[in-house]
């Protein structure tokens, strides 16, 4: 067997069997941040566009596994990915909600 580290997130495998055949396939591996992950972006844009068409995040968790998206440790995304994002980007679900304050230079209380 030989393994290739081909991206951050991704190990190429490949099995040589005692014919000489081989077997060649790609396994994700955990890595330390949502930002170490391959489509760490095409993810995130996925889930502002989502959101936005009003998908609750339960249903952007399961259409972005679908989509073959992962959370960084796990093969699967969780609700709470899928919510960091969307308030990270200012999505927000009710008018009640708060908007987190911030003002460029400053220290803020939220």
């Amino acid at each position: 067997m030989v393994a290739h580290r081909v991206r951050r997130d991704c190990l190429q495998v490949r099995i040589i069997w005692h014919g000489g055949e081989t077997t060649t396939s790609h396994v994700s591996i955990p890595v330390n941040s949502f930002q170490e992950l391959t489509k760490a972006t095409e993810m995130e844009q996925s889930i502002i566009k989502l959101s936005k068409e009003g998908k609750t995040d339960a249903e952007i968790a399961k259409h972005l596994e679908k989509q073959g998206h992962r959370f960084p440790s796990k093969n699967i995304v969780l609700e709470s990915t899928v919510k960091t994002i969307r308030l990270k980007n200012n999505i927000m679900r009710t008018k009640h909600q708060s908007h987190p304050l911030k003002v460029p230079g400053y220290l803020t209380v939220p």
